[in-house]
């Protein structure tokens, strides 16, 4: 046999709470460990801040990056650059021409007054379209132009459960990068699970951040991306490469990375290790710092055999699917607007969903403020797998 292929560093450090001087210790630790070079942070032009600013939800909700991680990034990189020209920039779902409320909401809005780093919306940029994508139904598509002109992105995801995609970190945190309405789009033409994770591993050829800073001193089980219940882990996790850091990610949180089906077509499009024996952990070992248990989303059985001849056969009897809870859903309308394939209508006495209709990519329960948005199962799903709704407050 040849010689060892390439290596990808991960690190992992404890970080106890999100006071400034944990934070800062911790962030500062990991980038460390990673042994950049000298010059890795200085550019020319301004190096890109990509945090998770999914919804309009407050920090302790655990939906988006924790205002304190992504301060004590900056502070880390002008530790190395004191000269650094920096910006925050994302493209939220739902936020349009309203995302001055979901950097106030996330505490994003104090961390540029703070660090006098500014806030950008890739709604207001240029983009870059892509044609002839490969993918039936999805003729084109966009990527904000900031994610190729900016010399250095360095990606600050939230380490979360998600409902359709199973997780969530550093590879599918790059969804952000995709302006506007185009993220429902995306949904509607790629409906199966599968090809919209073969979707996500295209995005990271295409976007790729030099650096991962993972928030997970307090991270999501249950029901994520937004509807699951925030839980400790107290660890900052960073890496060069989006799929190196998802899979020590997926360890962390108790699951095989080729469960996950995005980490799977990575491989098959040969990005990132492919191999966890690649993988060079340093810090702390996974074993010692994995959580005791941690939950996952109640679909993750049910999604794991949509795709096999069971799960057609019985199709009729094992389903899960979204609903609205009526008490608490103030009709902002949200979910509404997000559902790419016009399903959700108000009535009278709620919203409601048609079903024949629905494509079952849950963007209506990743993007309700209020946790009204819920997932309902069928007696047998109840019967043969564990479906809790994670996403009800403690």
């Amino acid at each position: 046999m040849g010689p060892d292929p390439k290596r990808y560093p991960v690190s992992i450090v404890r970080c106890r709470d999100y006071s400034p001087e944990e934070t800062s210790a911790a962030v500062t630790k990991a980038v460390s460990l990673l042994e950049l070079d000298d010059g890795f942070f200085s550019t020319k032009g301004p190096i890109l801040l990509k945090p998770n600013l999914l919804s309009r939800r407050s920090p302790e909700r655990a939906v988006t990056t924790h205002p304190a991680v992504l301060e004590s990034v900056i502070r880390a990189v002008r530790s190395r650059n004191p000269d650094a020209e920096m910006q925050i920039g994302d493209s939220p779902g739902g936020a349009l021409k309203r995302i001055e409320s979901f950097w106030e909401k996330a505490g994003f809005t104090r961390v540029s007054e703070n660090t006098g780093v500014p806030l950008v919306s890739f709604e207001d940029m240029e983009s870059k379209p892509f044609r002839e994508t490969g993918f039936r139904g999805l003729d084109s598509f966009s990527i904000s132009k900031t994610a190729f002109d900016s010399p250095l992105i360095i990606n600050i995801p939230k380490m979360k459960t998600h409902s359709f995609t199973y997780m969530t970190c550093a590879m599918k945190n790059l969804y952000g990068f995709i302006p506007g309405l185009q993220k429902a789009t995306i949904h509607k033409a790629l409906p199966d699970h599968g090809e919209f994770s073969r979707f996500i591993a295209y995005l990271n050829t295409l976007v790729r951040p030099a650096l991962h800073i993972v928030d997970a001193v307090t991270s999501m089980e249950g029901n994520g991306p937004s509807s699951g219940t925030p839980v400790h882990t107290g660890l900052i996790v960073a890496g060069t490469d989006s799929m190196a850091v998802d899979m020590v990610v997926c360890r962390l949180m108790g699951i095989s990375p080729f469960s996950v089906t995005y980490i799977k077509e990575a491989v098959r499009l040969g990005i990132g290790p492919g191999e966890e024996n690649r993988i060079d952990v340093r810090g702390e070992r996974i074993e010692d710092v994995r959580p005791g248990s941690f939950r996952l989303p109640s679909s993750y059985m049910l999604k794991k055999l949509f795709s096999g001849v069971f799960i057609r056969m019985f199709r009729k009897f094992i389903w899960s699917r979204p609903y609205v809870d009526s008490n608490g859903c103030t009709r902002c309308g949200k979910c509404i607007e997000s559902c790419p394939v016009g399903a959700m209508t108000f009535t009278d006495t709620g919203i409601e969903i048609d079903y024949d209709a629905c494509i079952d990519c849950l963007c209506c329960h990743e993007l309700c403020d209020n946790d009204t948005v819920k997932l309902e199962f069928s007696f047998l799903a109840k019967r043969l797998f564990n479906t809790e709704d994670y996403g009800k407050k403690k």
